[in-house]
């Protein structure tokens, strides 16, 4: 089974991410809340969770995602025909 996931590049080093991270983050709009899940995924777990904290009225978790944790993409997908469209 596999998940395709974002290509975040690293504007450090210029490469891929070499690790699975994801993040979430509640802000008070949706660029803040983009931009800063971005940028705490690049980061990684410990800056990206620095970052969270400095900046005010923001809340959210950074985390490796391991693979046990990815499930196939179909089951996240909505079909047709069940009133979500």
């Amino acid at each position: 089974q596999t998940c395709a996931l974002p290509i975040f590049i690293d504007p450090r080093t210029g490469y891929g991410l070499s690790a699975r991270v994801t993040a979430s983050v509640v802000a008070p709009d949706g660029i803040t809340s983009d931009a800063l899940s971005t940028a705490a995924t690049v980061l990684g777990v410990e800056e990206g969770d620095a970052l969270l904290h400095a900046w005010p009225g923001v809340w959210g978790w950074v985390r490796v995602v391991e693979d046990e944790d990815v499930e196939p993409l179909a089951h996240h997908v909505p079909t047709v025909g069940h009133g979500l469209w």
